[in-house]
């Protein structure tokens, strides 16, 4: 009896205090975030709560770095690296960064064909980006062709010693690839210092991950759609390390005579490229992801395939320039994108691509 009289109170006492735990506040420990803005554009750090004693060294890594790609490549200081390349026409002595940077660039140049050519500042200054002063009027052929006639960056030589043109020096506009550069830079400081940290970094819309996002769940990016600017079409499960970058006409653009043109410019034509809406880019590295999303935009609908091929670790979305939407997907994208439900019937085989018409 005295057995069953203990047990009643030892449950009773459990259960008091059960009912305590209920009743008392108990602190959450929620994911942390970080935006601040660099490079022109917004960064961010993202961690879950697991991360929290790491969060304020992983961010001050992430910001030293940007800053430090930012003062060695800007063209709009004078006193950068880059800007002192275009200004001499070479660069000596050369620091890791920059010359990582510059060898980099032309590896990705080579590797997109005629796609992707970051040379272009004459012929984009010309139509009112990257410091240009936007023209009232349409550049003439003639314009086009003198800014298409500049030095390109594939006559660029690199040594231990710097780097150097020839002759007369190309204008690099690092635009289309120095996000990319710099958070690969970043995750990889990241990375090397805290190996099994789960992350999500940010620079300028293009993210790259690391880990999940919560014990049972992959970090989530939503993807926009083109049309509208406060919808989105799905959501990319980003697997750990891959990266993610985007490329759209309803980014940048200018106004010229009523018409709306695109801030990517065709390196073959000198003119804004047209025919796309959206490109997203799943890849191993935001480098990769920066370069193919700006080049696949420019490749369209008739060149993307063969172009994708020379990248195969990457998986792609395409959206052309008409509605009702159409999204082309290739077949490796299908284990990392979920359509949204009003969008599942849009979604096209990429074997489709080039096939259908205005």
């Amino acid at each position: 009896m005295k057995l069953v009289y203990r047990a009643i109170v030892l449950l009773c006492i459990i259960l008091f205090f059960w009912y305590l735990l209920q009743r008392t506040p108990r602190k959450i420990t929620a994911p942390r975030e970080e935006i601040w803005i660099v490079m022109g554009t917004v960064a961010s750090l993202r961690t879950p709560a697991s991360e929290r004693e790491h969060f304020p060294v992983m961010l001050q890594i992430a910001k030293d770095t940007f800053d430090a790609v930012n003062r060695k490549l800007s063209v709009y200081d004078p006193d950068s690296e880059l800007s002192v390349l275009h200004r001499e026409g070479a660069l000596s002595p050369i620091s890791p960064l920059t010359k990582s940077f510059l060898t980099t660039t032309i590896e990705m140049t080579e590797k997109a064909n005629d796609f992707f050519d970051p040379s272009l500042l004459p012929v984009i200054q010309l139509w009112g980006f990257s410091g240009g002063v936007t023209p009232t009027n349409l550049p003439t052929a003639d314009q086009i062709a003198d800014a298409l006639d500049s030095p390109r960056i594939a006559d660029l030589s690199i040594d231990q010693t710097g780097a150097r043109y020839a002759g007369k020096p190309a204008h690099i506009d690092p635009g289309g690839i120095a996000k990319g550069f710099a958070l690969d830079l970043a995750f990889e400081k990241i990375e090397q210092q805290f190996p099994d940290a789960h992350f999500l970094l940010n620079l300028g819309g293009e993210m790259r991950a690391k880990g999940k996002a919560e014990a049972d769940r992959p970090w989530q990016i939503g993807i926009q759609h083109p049309f509208e600017k406060q919808a989105a079409i799905g959501i990319i499960r980003v697997p750990s390390r891959f990266a993610v970058a985007t490329s759209g006409h309803y980014e940048r653009y200018t106004e010229i005579e009523g018409e709306r043109y695109a801030h990517i410019i065709d390196p073959q034509t000198g003119w804004p490229v047209s025919g796309m809406a959206g490109v997203t880019v799943l890849s191993p590295n935001s480098t990769e992801a920066d370069v193919l999303s700006t080049a696949l935009f420019v490749a369209g609908e008739q060149q993307a395939n063969p172009l994708r091929k020379r990248f195969p670790e990457s998986e792609a979305i395409l959206i052309p320039d008409r509605e009702p939407i159409e999204i082309y997907m290739t077949p490796g994208m299908q284990a990392w994108f979920e359509p949204y439900p009003a969008f599942r019937d849009n979604i096209q085989p990429w074997e489709k691509l080039g096939t259908q018409t205005e």
